[in-house]
């Protein structure tokens, strides 16, 4: 189930259906990423991504997603363009915490093989 629900997550991310975001984060998601302030509940998760993050497009390839009761993790690479089309290469890896079948808490590392922002 939470290893769906992660997929789910990326695939949402990557076709830009912001709207589909509640229903695979929490209400009171807490997602942590580089170069930002934590973001807290599922309306400011939205609002980051319909308007503050500096991708256009692109794809997330997942490697492997590991699951263990509320936990989780997944590692992969990430491919795409920015706002100012610019091509990003980026691994990448995340926790998670599960609660009530949605991702509760997020926090992504980022390893830039190829960006320039």
């Amino acid at each position: 189930m939470s290893t769906r629900l992660i997929i789910k997550a990326f695939r949402i991310i990557d076709n830009r259906e912001w709207h589909s975001l509640p229903s695979v984060f929490h209400a009171k998601v807490r997602y942590e990423r580089p170069g930002y302030a934590p973001f807290i509940g599922i309306n400011r998760l939205v609002d980051f991504y319909r308007f503050e993050r500096i991708i256009l497009s692109g794809t997330h390839f997942i490697e492997k997603v590991v699951t263990n009761g509320n936990y989780g993790a997944c590692w992969g690479r990430f491919t795409g363009r920015t706002k100012k089309n610019v091509y990003v290469d980026v691994l990448f890896s995340e926790a998670y915490k599960f609660e009530k079948g949605k991702i509760k808490m997020r926090r992504t590392y980022f390893h830039h093989t190829n960006i320039n922002i």
